[in-house]
């Protein structure tokens, strides 16, 4: 009988972290919202906290080795073939997500209380949702540099428009307490054999869906009203390989190919052309021929050019930062931004030590930093918050820049490594809700990946596949606008009110005394 009850949990498990992994990929809410109540099903029927801490490692590491299949014949390629490297990376990635949902659901486990009336059951599901949540809040700090371990549940609503509005005031992070709290009712009458909370779960995704199509027609007036201002710009989509950028036999044919992209985004008489991270593998100089060759076609024009290249931060020219310049029609720097948020393993050792990069760099015999240039930089439009590659994944920085003043976002990667697989939809999905979240409009070039235009309402302008060399154009309407956000602590707030007051609640119902003294009267 125990055999057959592990068994048809594990199955449960195991359907819910396909489901997951399907819902992450994919960018599909209805993937999502049966994982999640799935799960809490499972966790649910946990007989001891125990139980719960080996459904979340289940659930974690399932989830993470069926999203994280990419990982190992990229990293082998990055790492010249190292195969073993990759098996390594895959392994710790799954095991680090295993620990932090066992944790997880070990924590709710130990703050799920009695539920013998319906107010228990929401008590219950606001509980569980902050704790959720708070977890991921967690996940996104200390992996912002390892997007593949900070994916939240709220991506999954990136797709559609009104699901999406709410993060303007929480984040994608408010998305997943919404998803979390809808998927504990269906867990609920998943145990109880009945309907009684699917009315609830139902009501809940037709007032997000309704209050969403209101706030995004009353956005859409407004920012058309009181922001009509706008500029041009040409996304340049080189579509470069990695192999071929960094091959020195095939320069002179990648710089033919980016100088002839480059005439045609001119020939487009763009206010700005933006380009991708990195687009030449050599760092950034003022009198670098490259780039007085981009000058001398754009000299005759109002367009000014936005670059990714890298910076030298000493002589030797093997101490890097990852940046992107703003430069004139004639070629002058007008602005830099430098990457923060390093990407681990890739353009960082992981924590710290030296041993812990892959060989790629290494080889290279090049050293990246984080620069110190991280503010918006100054346009003749407004000022442009920068994201370069994993960091519009990072909800925090995207925040911040609008903080600083920025009136709108680009975000500019090379997700050629990684062309053939989804993980350029969850790039351009993230972007999104970047948009909505910060309500700026958002330019997206990323190389081999996914580019084009979010406006600051969600609405997607242009959606290119970036594997495809090209040149598109559009309009982006800066604004000045600072949306409101919840504080990240409100949701173990929440969870703390809530135990509180369900506590309280109980001793009232279950004390024995008031019990005896109402039976004699």
């Amino acid at each position: 009988m125990k055999r057959l009850i592990f068994t048809k949990t594990f199955l449960h498990i195991l359907v819910a972290a396909i489901l997951n992994s399907l819902a992450m990929m994919y960018v599909q809410f209805v993937f999502c919202l049966p994982a999640i109540a799935l799960i809490l099903y499972v966790l649910l029927k946990s007989s001891s906290h125990k139980n719960a801490f080996t459904t979340g490692l289940l659930f974690g590491g399932l989830s993470s080795l069926i999203l994280n299949y990419w990982m190992v014949p990229v990293v082998a390629n990055y790492a010249n073939g190292s195969n073993g490297l990759a098996l390594a990376c895959y392994i710790a990635s799954g095991v680090a997500l295993a620990v932090f949902f066992g944790a997880q659901f070990y924590l709710a486990s130990l703050l799920l209380l009695k539920q013998e009336r319906p107010s228990m059951v929401w008590i219950n599901a606001f509980i569980i949702a902050s704790v959720w949540v708070s977890f991921e809040l967690l996940r996104a700090t200390i992996f912002s540099a390892l997007p593949w371990l900070s994916y939240t549940a709220g991506i999954s609503q990136a797709r559609s428009i009104y699901l999406l509005q709410p993060a303007a005031f929480g984040g994608v992070f408010l998305l997943s307490f919404i998803i979390v709290i809808t998927a504990y009712f269906l867990a609920v009458d998943l145990i109880n054999r009945k309907v009684r909370f699917l009315v609830f779960a139902v009501g809940i995704l037709a007032i997000q869906y309704a209050t969403g199509a209101l706030l995004f027609n009353k956005f859409s007036a407004e920012i058309e009203e009181d922001n009509p201002a706008h500029f041009s710009v040409a996304l340049v989509m080189p579509a470069l390989s990695p192999e071929t950028v960094w091959n020195d036999e095939s320069a002179n044919a990648v710089v033919s190919h980016l100088l002839a992209l480059n005439e045609k985004a001119v020939a487009t008489k763009p206010d700005m052309a933006v380009w991708t991270e990195t687009v030449v593998p050599w760092a950034y100089s003022p009198d670098d021929d490259f780039l007085k060759e981009i000058s001398n076609t754009t000299a005759n024009t109002n367009t000014l050019s936005l670059l990714g290249m890298n910076s030298s931060l000493d002589q030797s020219e093997t101490n890097l930062s990852n940046s992107v310049y703003l430069l004139s029609n004639t070629g002058k720097e007008l602005g830099k931004y430098d990457k923060q948020d390093l990407l681990s393993m890739a353009e960082k050792p992981l924590l710290a030590s030296p041993a812990l990069i892959l060989p790629f760099i290494k080889k290279l015999d090049l050293k990246m930093e984080a620069g110190s240039n991280s503010e918006p930089v100054n346009t003749p439009w407004g000022k442009a918050g920068i994201m370069i590659c994993n960091e519009s994944t990072n909800s925090f920085h995207a925040a911040g820049l609008a903080k600083s003043g920025a009136e709108f976002l680009v975000n500019m990667g090379n997700d050629s490594w990684f062309s053939d697989y989804f993980i350029t939809t969850q790039h351009f999905y993230n972007a999104r809700c970047r948009a909505v979240e910060n309500r700026k409009d958002l330019i997206i070039n990323n190389n081999r990946g996914i580019c084009g235009v979010v406006k600051s309402t969600g609405e997607i302008k242009i959606e290119e596949d970036g594997r495809n060399s090209n040149v598109i154009s559009a309009e982006i309407h800066p604004n000045k606008l600072q949306t409101f956000k919840l504080n990240n602590l409100v949701y173990p707030a929440i969870t703390i009110l809530l135990l509180v007051l369900g506590n309280y609640l109980q001793r009232v119902k279950f004390n024995p005394n008031k019990n005896k003294t109402q039976t004699q009267k």
